[in-house]
C-alpha cells in the first residue's frame, strides 16, 4: 500500500516588532553596577561608594600596596642573607661569579615574593576586617535609630580590629594589647573624622554636626528651609 505524502508545516512568522519601542529602549540609559548597588541603599555612602564596591576595592588596593612594600623590603633582606651565608666561599672565576650573582638574584626574588605575599595578606585582612565591621556597625545603628554614618562606627571598627591583633600578638601581655587597641582607636578616629569632613563638603553633614547646629540655633548647611533646633 502506498503511504500518503506528509505535509511539511512552515514555521510561524515572527511577530512584527514595534520600531518605536526599540528606539525608546535604545535611548534609555543603561544601568551600571554602581547604579544598581546605589539603588539598594540610596542613603549617602562613605567615600561615595556602596559597601559592595568600597570593601573589595579598598581591600584589593591594600593587598597590592602591602605586596609592593613587602617585596621592596624582603628582596634586599634575602640578598643580605645570601651574602652572609656565602661570605666564606666567594667564587674565584668569572663563571663562578656569574652563577653567584644569578643565584643571589633568584634568592632576592623568592624572598621578596614571600615577604610581599605575607605583608599583603596581613594588611588586606586588617583593612577588610576594619571596613566590614564599620559597615556592620553602620547597619545596626541605622536599623535601631542610633544615628547615621559618622566617626563613631569607624572608632568601634578600629577598636575591634585592634583587639583582634592584640589577642593574636600580645601573648597575654597587658601593655602591648592596650597599645594595639589604642592605636586602632586613634586610627579609626582620624579616618572617621576625615570621612565626615569629606561628606560635609559634599553636602551631607554628619548627624552630630546637625545636632550641634540645632542646639546653637543654626540651620543645616545646604537646607535654608530647615527649622532651627529641629531634631535629626
Amino acid at each position: 500500500m502506498s503511504q500518503a505524502p506528509t505535509k511539511h508545516r512552515l514555521p510561524p512568522l515572527p511577530a512584527p516588532q514595534d520600531q518605536n519601542s526599540e528606539q525608546e529602549r535604545d535611548l534609555q540609559p543603561r544601568r551600571t553596577l554602581y547604579d544598581t548597588l546605589t539603588a539598594i541603599d540610596p542613603s549617602p555612602q562613605r567615600l561615595s561608594l556602596p559597601p559592595l564596591i568600597r570593601i573589595p576595592v579598598l581591600t584589593t588596593l591594600t593587598c597590592l600596596t602591602g605586596f609592593v612594600l613587602g617585596f621592596s623590603h624582603g628582596a634586599p633582606l634575602a640578598t643580605y642573607r645570601y651574602r652572609a651565608e656565602n661570605a666564606h666561599r666567594f667564587p674565584t672565576t668569572s663563571t663562578g661569579w656569574y652563577l653567584y650573582h644569578r643565584t643571589k638574584g633568584y634568592h632576592a626574588v623568592v624572598g621578596g615574593v614571600k615577604h610581599g605575599m605575607k605583608m599583603g595578606a596581613v594588611l588586606g585582612f586588617t583593612v577588610g576586617s576594619f571596613l566590614a565591621v564599620e559597615n556592620a556597625v553602620d547597619k545596626v545603628r541605622e536599623e535601631r535609630g542610633l544615628g547615621t554614618k559618622d566617626f563613631g562606627s569607624t572608632v568601634v571598627a578600629g577598636a575591634s580590629v585592634g583587639g583582634i591583633w592584640a589577642a593574636v600578638k600580645s601573648r597575654g601581655e597587658v601593655m602591648p594589647a592596650a597599645r594595639m587597641v589604642k592605636m586602632g582607636v586613634r586610627g579609626g578616629l582620624v579616618y572617621g573624622l576625615a570621612q565626615d569632613g569629606m561628606a560635609w563638603l559634599r553636602g551631607h553633614p554628619p548627624g552630630y554636626v546637625r545636632w550641634v547646629k540645632g542646639l546653637m540655633g543654626g540651620r543645616e548647611p545646604g537646607n535654608p528651609d530647615a527649622v532651627d533646633g529641629a531634631k535629626i
